[in-house]
């Protein structure tokens, strides 16, 4: 204890020490070049930190692990002061200080030391400028999708709002105007006819309302399990089911499968899609000659791709185009035309994120591509 209260009694003093100089043979260059080299390395270790001070107090207060840049400070400035003794020592003798300074130097580089220890696992797990680039560019890309996914959903929910108020507004006005007709009128014969009449009115409406609806479950079921379908199986099926159409229009159904036999696909849509596609080429084949209807799978781009061509009646799209796919729109006069099929099929599609589109010249047939997401 004793020596503990010399050391820092007599921590300043340097009478009992010669200075450096003169311990050993130093030539003037060899002493002054130890001198200025740790001077310069003194003054390198003060400038680091002063560097690193400015970089975390006004540049970067976000930055992590901040204690450490701190410990670093302490850490450079303390190796800094030891150089600056050592070329002190050459003149002023005071080994007292230049051990507490080396004491408090290896005190801090242990502190140091340990800091590291406990933040390096969470500094591995730091991303690396390359990492950090491709997950913003992964984030941006979703983003962009998810963008174009709610402009689309927003254009839907658009034109379903639209369909809705134009298929609901005459139907509902009919009944209005029919109700007031038999309010208003007192031949109990009219009134009899007004009553059919807003029977009729009735079903016409029910059936656009269950068509609406039907729309709504396709567009809000985007979960469907995806099945492992053999188009061949779905398209003999489809055959079978409507093989009255088939027989009545005399129609030679064709396929070519090679390419693509299979699709992951929801089993009730393929079917549905297949339905509506083999139902309409029949229903508006060519008077004029044997209907022909071929169906084939290709790949595009790594994406399945499903063609349904048929010589039938065709279709002028300069004309009507924007119409085709739309609820309760008929082109040909067919009596059993409801304009369902097409807008549950391109709503089916793309509700799996898929497109449908048509080629078409009147009298020359049309062909439906579907490109399955």
């Amino acid at each position: 204890m004793e020596e503990v209260l010399e050391f820092f009694s007599n921590l300043f003093q340097a009478e009992n020490w010669p200075p450096r100089w003169y311990c050993g043979k130093w030539t003037s260059f060899h002493g002054w070049l130890y001198i200025f080299s740790n001077l310069a390395i003194w003054a390198a270790y003060f400038a680091i930190p002063l560097i690193i001070f400015i970089f975390i107090t006004k540049r970067r207060r976000d930055i992590p692990f901040l204690r450490i840049f701190w410990l670093f400070i302490a850490f450079i400035l303390a190796c800094g002061t030891t150089h600056l003794m050592d070329a002190t020592l050459f003149y002023y003798p005071a080994y007292r200080l230049s051990a507490l300074i080396l004491f408090i130097c290896a005190l801090v580089s242990w502190a140091t030391i340990i800091g590291l220890v406990k933040v390096l696992p969470h500094a591995l797990k730091l991303k690396t400028p390359a990492q950090l680039e491709n997950i913003i560019y992964s984030r941006t890309k979703e983003l962009q999708v998810a963008s174009i996914n709610l402009e689309k959903q927003n254009s839907q929910l658009r034109d379903f709002a639209q369909i809705t108020s134009h298929n609901l507004r005459a139907p509902v006005s009919n009944l209005i105007t029919l109700l007031d007709l038999y309010k208003i009128d007192n031949n109990q014969k009219n009134k009899n006819d007004y009553l059919v009449k807003l029977d009729e009115a009735a079903d016409k409406l029910m059936q656009t309302i269950n068509d609406l609806s039907e729309a709504v479950k396709i567009n809000s079921n985007k979960d469907l399990i995806r099945d492992t379908n053999r188009f061949e199986t779905v398209l003999n099926e489809t055959v079978k089911s409507l093989s009255a159409l088939v027989d009545k229009y005399n129609a030679e159904i064709t396929s070519d499968f090679s390419q693509c036999p299979t699709i992951e696909y929801p089993t009730a849509y393929l079917q549905s899609i297949f339905l509506n596609l083999l139902s309409n080429a029949l229903k508006y084949s060519s008077p004029t000659r044997r209907a022909t209807i071929h169906f084939k799978t290709t790949i595009v781009d790594g994406k399945t791709v499903l063609k349904c061509e048929d010589n039938g009646q065709g279709i002028d799209l300069a004309k009507y185009g924007n119409k085709m796919f739309r609820l309760n729109k008929t082109f040909h006069g067919n009596d059993d035309a409801r304009g369902l099929g097409l807008f549950i099929t391109k709503n089916q599609v793309e509700a799996m994120g898929g497109t449908i589109t048509v080629e078409s010249e009147p009298d020359k047939g049309s062909t439906f591509i579907i490109n399955f997401s």
